[in-house]
């Protein structure tokens, strides 16, 4: 099994919104449900 991590980083606040919209879709038990970086 392949898998990527996309870590796309905005500039702006990660709103429920954005995270809906940036949601992966994957189904894959070890995924991290974001396509998103995570904020520091």
């Amino acid at each position: 099994e392949l898998t990527y991590n996309y870590g796309i980083v905005l500039s702006e606040p990660h709103t429920a919104r954005l995270k809906k919209i940036w949601a992966c879709r994957c189904g894959s038990p070890k995924c991290t449900g974001t396509m998103l970086q995570p904020r520091r």
